[in-house]
C-alpha cells in the first residue's frame, strides 16, 4: 500500500522547470498556479485512493432461516393378542382393530413427515 501511494505521488509531481538562462520577468511566470495545480491532482489522487480502498459498499450478511423441524411419530405401543384364545374371538378382534388403528395412524405420521422434509427441500439429504 505504501508502494502504491509513493508511485502514485510520484507520478503527480509536475517535474516541468524552467529552461536554464530565463527568468520569471515579464514572462508571467506560472509557480503559484502550478502548485496549485499540484495540490489539486494530490487531493484527487487521495480520494480515488480512499474511495477504492475500503469506502465501498459492505456486502449483506446472509439471511439464515430456521425451518420448523418435521417430527416423526413415535413408534406406537401395539396390544397383543391372546393366544390362548382362537383369532376370531370378539377379544381378539378388539386387539387386532386397535392394532390397525394404531398403525394407521403412524402411517399417516410418517407421511406428513416426509411430506414436511420435502417441502423445506431435504431430498434424502
Amino acid at each position: 500500500m505504501k508502494r502504491a501511494v509513493a508511485l502514485l505521488s510520484a507520478s503527480i509531481v509536475d517535474f516541468r522547470r524552467r529552461p536554464p538562462g530565463t527568468s520569471c520577468a515579464g514572462s508571467g511566470c506560472r509557480l503559484p498556479q502550478t502548485r496549485l495545480r499540484l495540490r489539486s491532482r494530490r487531493a484527487a489522487v487521495i480520494i480515488l485512493m480512499l474511495l477504492c480502498c475500503g469506502c465501498g459498499p459492505k456486502q449483506a450478511a446472509p439471511l439464515i432461516i430456521n425451518p420448523p423441524d418435521c417430527p416423526a411419530p413415535s413408534v406406537p405401543a401395539l396390544p397383543e393378542l391372546d393366544g390362548a384364545e382362537p383369532l376370531d374371538s370378539p377379544e381378539n378382534l378388539s386387539r387386532l382393530l386397535e392394532r390397525d388403528d394404531g398403525i394407521r395412524a403412524y402411517i399417516d405420521g410418517l407421511k406428513s413427515a416426509l411430506q414436511c422434509e420435502q417441502a423445506r427441500g431435504n431430498h434424502g439429504k
